[in-house]
């Protein structure tokens, strides 16, 4: 087969040049040509054309019964996550969630002109004076 001979249809799918679709074939019927030879070639294309609408209407359903399942699990994990909050935190936890995050933030824009390199140095000797004073008599080095 030449890969030339491979077209495509109006429905989007490929065929090979020359020969007939299901699509075609049902057409060609209702016109009244014959494309097919066998006798009860009109009775099976409806047959299939009645299974594919069935089984599309199966998917639509099933589709449908996912998106409401999707729903409902996305409803019940908020009133979960709304009930651990109020378990650990108490009345109104956003509001202290909020209240915490507020004094970080604070508290971050409060240490950030400091000199924290001197305060490292000055905690630093005074953990080694308070080491020195209960170890008497051992070096200790930081």
């Amino acid at each position: 087969m030449n890969p030339n001979d491979i077209e495509s249809d109006s429905i989007g799918g490929n065929k090979i040049a020359g020969a007939p679709t299901i699509l075609d074939e049902y057409r060609s019927f209702e016109e009244g040509a014959d494309v097919v030879d066998e006798p009860h070639a009109l009775e099976e294309l409806e047959m299939r054309l009645q299974a594919l609408e069935t089984d599309i209407a199966i998917v639509r359903a099933r589709v449908n019964t996912i998106l409401i399942q999707a729903a409902r699990v996305v409803d019940a994990k908020v009133e979960w996550v709304d009930g651990c909050a109020h378990a650990q935190m108490g009345s109104h936890p956003w509001l202290k969630l909020s209240a915490a995050a507020g004094a970080a933030f604070v508290a971050g824009r409060l240490i950030h002109p400091l000199p924290l390199g001197l305060i490292a140095l000055a905690a630093k000797l005074l953990v080694v004076s308070a080491i020195g004073t209960a170890y008497p008599g051992k070096e200790v080095r930081l």
